[in-house]
């Protein structure tokens, strides 16, 4: 069989402008008696949809309703799954200004390590400058948190020792609390908290125009203009965008000017490797209303012997250790840092970077200069 164009064309195929079919004669006899019935049924398909839509839509509310009911429902239940799977407890809300968490845990951190070491943590709202301590009527609170009854905490210590996940960890079970859920802690007692604001995390985009310090800057410049006495601020190494000095600026800056509002002073928990703000006296909790906290370290040998301790007790007798020529002693082949994790009242002030760098692979040399950078920038 050919076509007019000469192109053979086979029995039962037809040929259209881009595709070919095949059609045998039963399909043809089919085609004739019947016709095409996909459109019919597309059609059909479509009165029977809007059919169910006319009968549905007239339940519409109680429909919503059932769907928000169930979605409560199943939110409580997770928050009751998770309250008994990970040992939370329901925390004491109370109209003060106040934030007492007893042996606070961080929810997620706590799920992807072998141990976890839980922290207290006290702050009061309202407390800057010029504002006498008030008393707590709550009974729940130990009398050691009473006397730093502060506004402001200062969390120091050593690199990739806990300071951030201990910040987290407070903004999380005060959100938690407020959401209905019980929470990761022995006890914990909390006011009401109108805005949660963070300097965390830089997330830099090419997208916005901005250098990762001016990122910084928006974040802080945004709590400062609408955080009230009732806010919850988590300044995380704010000012480690710039100059040492500069940003050491900024942070004392910050703090003094929160602290500066006096009954007005929001509820601060700062991190920082400023440490020279605190032995040069711009900061002091003699001028100004602020706790300080650090995170506790262990320097040992091989043999387990403690070198040194940070925050545990008196100091270890350093008398039979060696000591280097230029400086502070460093960490020696088979000799560890241990980070405990925990926070105990009191400043650190050595980030102990160049220790633990040695520890974490950079060269003992490279290590030793920066030892010896600092030394001579401290004391030309």
């Amino acid at each position: 069989m050919a076509s007019k164009g000469g192109v053979k064309v086979l029995e039962g195929w037809s040929f259209q402008v881009s595709h070919v079919y095949f059609k045998s004669q039963e399909m043809h006899d089919m085609d004739a008696h019947i016709g095409d019935l996909h459109s019919s049924i597309v059609d059909r398909e479509i009165e029977i949809v809007q059919s169910l839509l006319e009968k549905i839509i007239v339940f519409d509310k109680a429909l919503s309703h059932i769907s928000d009911v169930c979605a409560e429902l199943d939110c409580l239940l997770s928050f009751a799954e998770a309250a008994r799977g990970c040992n939370y407890v329901r925390p004491h809300m109370t109209e003060g200004n106040i934030i007492d968490i007893k042996q606070g845990r961080h929810p997620l951190q706590e799920l992807v390590v072998d141990t976890f070491v839980p922290n207290d943590t006290f702050v009061i709202g309202g407390q800057g400058v010029g504002v006498e301590p008030v008393g707590v009527s709550d009974e729940t609170i130990s009398d050691s948190s009473r006397k730093e009854s502060n506004s402001i905490i200062i969390c120091t210590g050593a690199n990739a020792c806990g300071k951030s996940v201990y910040l987290k960890q407070v903004a999380l079970i005060q959100y938690m609390a407020q959401i209905g859920s019980f929470v990761p802690a022995e006890s914990a007692t909390l006011g009401i908290v109108d805005k949660i604001f963070t300097r965390l995390q830089t997330r830099e985009s090419v997208s916005r125009v901005q250098s990762a310090f001016m990122i910084d800057l928006n974040q802080v410049s945004l709590a400062l203009r609408n955080a009230t006495e009732r806010s919850l601020i988590l300044l995380d190494e704010f000012g480690k965008g710039t100059i040492s000095a500069d940003g050491a600026g900024l942070f004392c800056g910050v703090l003094k000017h929160l602290a500066g509002r006096g009954p007005m002073c929001p509820k601060v928990l700062a991190a920082t490797h400023f440490q020279d703000v605190f032995s040069n006296g711009l900061i002091s909790p003699d001028s100004v209303p602020i706790s300080f906290v650090h995170m506790q370290i262990l320097l040992t040998t091989d043999k387990g012997e403690v070198i040194s301790a940070s925050g545990i007790g008196e100091q270890t007798d350093l008398s039979n250790a060696e000591e280097c020529d230029d400086g502070p002693r460093r960490v020696m082949p088979g000799e560890h840092i241990t980070y405990l994790y925990r926070a105990a009242k009191g400043l650190s002030l050595d980030s102990h970077a160049a220790l633990c760098a040695e520890v974490f692979g950079i060269s003992r040399r490279v290590a030793k200069r920066a030892q010896y950078v600092r030394s001579t920038s401290i004391n030309p």
